[in-house]
């Protein structure tokens, strides 16, 4: 049997971020992957300039300089600035970022199933469907549905989560589509929106809802009469998935005793919009410090760095989605101006997410006496 410094559970994001720092610090690590790489991811692959820098080099397929919001595919409002994101492929991403890993001397074991583990005083043994390893030191990287989690029994709290689904567009099924812009639309479901995302040769055409909705005929209404890139989805496959999110600390679930949960496994998701890559990265990396730093406290350390690092983010992402989501047409009329700008700044990490909340709630109060003269 095999023994190993740290079991990373998951190679995506966070798993090849914590396993990448770890090896490069001299840890024996492994990395247990259920499918074989490259291999497909659903994910509308948006990074935000803020993020870009966290990541060893990687392929871009778009670059973002701008935008388009709209209101239940009828009406829209385009801004347009600079460079404030970029698309990635999730396959030939999280690809590059294991390659990167195994670099710095993580072992890959592909095609992998975990099917528990196991705590002892001194060890944790991952049972997978190609026998017993061991290690000092698990980290959980495997997603919504992970087993990390179940396994040590951690707490699943609400379990918030996005119910999301997408399709593919082939771009010259949508030649009129920018390459160089997102287009968000809020107003379709009741707590989500749904999006066009240049993807290289693609279009990736997609909704995402944290309510309990009718959401396959809700996508289908939405492309179908979508008033500038309707589509039809009986021509595509689509695809679903599920997207944790956290919005408070109680949500947040980090793992116990030696034990870590990064990225959607520990719900480390932005509330407002989905976004995980950067969270996920960030999660897997804080998990691999915190094992360097403190042998015998590294849980309790890691928590402090997710909730320093990380959690404000995700917070105040929620305030915001708690007032857009409940006041969507209010909140699309609103953002007729300067909302869209304040939202590339916050993409290329010159505003956070607290400084777009107190924007949002003084022009909220500002135009009360417009909203209430509409009214009478």
């Amino acid at each position: 049997m095999e023994r190993y410094d740290v079991i990373v559970i998951g190679g995506g994001p966070a798993g090849a971020g914590a396993s990448c720092e770890l090896a490069d610090a001299g840890a024996k690590v492994l990395v247990i992957e259920k499918a074989k790489y490259p291999r497909p991811k659903l994910c509308a692959g948006c990074i935000s300039k803020r993020s870009i820098d966290l990541f060893p080099a990687f392929n871009i397929k778009n670059t973002i300089k701008g935008g388009i919001l709209g209101f239940r595919g009828e009406a829209f409002v385009e801004k347009k600035k600079d460079e404030c994101a970029v698309i990635v492929d999730r396959e030939e991403f999280d690809y590059s970022l294991i390659s990167k890993a195994q670099e710095k001397g993580a072992n890959l074991l592909e095609e992998t199933t975990v099917k528990d583990i196991e705590l002892t005083p001194t060890v944790r043994k991952v049972i997978t469907d190609k026998g017993v390893f061991e290690a000092d030191y698990v980290i959980g990287a495997d997603g919504y549905h992970s087993i990390t989690r179940k396994s040590i029994a951690c707490k699943d709290t609400s379990r918030k989560f996005f119910i999301a689904m997408e399709v593919k567009v082939p771009k010259e099924d949508l030649k009129d589509f920018p390459e160089d812009e997102v287009l968000i639309d809020i107003g379709v479901v009741k707590r989500g929106y749904g999006w066009y995302f240049p993807q290289g040769e693609f279009v990736n055409v997609g909704i995402a809802t944290a309510e309990k909705e009718d959401l396959l005929n809700i996508f289908k209404a939405y492309t179908k009469n979508h008033k500038l890139f309707p589509i039809d989805l009986s021509k595509y496959r689509i695809k679903s998935w599920f997207i944790p999110f956290t919005s408070k600390a109680q949500d947040l679930r980090l793992g116990r005793d030696r034990v870590f949960l990064t990225g959607d496994a520990g719900a480390i998701v932005d509330p407002l919009l989905g976004e995980g890559i950067r969270y996920a990265y960030l999660s897997g990396s804080l998990s691999a410090r915190a094992i360097k730093l403190a042998k015998k406290n590294a849980n309790t350390l890691y928590e402090r760095f997710v909730k320093n690092t990380i959690l404000e983010d995700l917070v105040y992402a929620g305030k915001i989605a708690s007032i857009v989501y409940n006041i969507q047409e209010l909140s699309f009329k609103l953002s007729q101006d300067k909302a869209l700008y304040m939202f590339f700044e916050l993409l290329k990490g010159e505003k956070t997410y607290k400084d777009l909340y107190r924007w949002g709630w003084k022009e909220l109060i500002k135009n009360i006496p417009n909203i209430l003269m509409k009214k009478i």
